[in-house]
């Protein structure tokens, strides 16, 4: 039964999706490649800081989201919650542990409230540091 099975050619050229383990016997396989996230160069890390002055409120990035931007590094000291484009609450927003930096993608929309970063953190004065990342 094993001679009559055919590879997919896929969608690369001939068993461009398969990896020879032995001669003549392919293995389908599926590789993932040139993943590039928060490339560092010039112009491309725009940084704005958030203070949460009062616990448990919301506050936004003063500025809108680049349109080049394609990630966001959320990072604080304390553990807080981020939203993009609405306001935190106890039902909307992404945890984000202490001192963890945590890279989010994003899409620019043009429409400056939706191109924001909202977050709210439940320690009074925490500081939250929003890098935009480009590619």
């Amino acid at each position: 039964m094993a001679a009559n099975i055919q590879l997919d050619e896929g969608t690369s050229g001939k068993y461009a999706e398969t990896e020879e383990v032995s001669s003549g016997v392919h293995r389908q396989t599926l590789k993932i490649a040139g993943v590039s996230a928060c490339l560092l160069h010039p112009g491309g890390t725009i940084s704005q800081n958030i203070t949460c002055t009062a616990s448990n409120t919301d506050y936004t990035i003063t500025t809108a989201l680049n349109a080049a931007t394609k990630y966001v590094v959320i990072y604080c000291t304390y553990a807080c919650i981020v939203a993009m484009g609405a306001a935190t609450s106890s039902t909307n927003g992404v945890y984000v542990g202490a001192g963890i930096p945590s890279v989010f993608p994003v899409a620019y929309t043009g429409v400056a409230a939706s191109d924001r970063v909202h977050v709210q953190c439940g320690t009074a004065g925490a500081v939250v540091r929003v890098t935009e990342m480009h590619d």
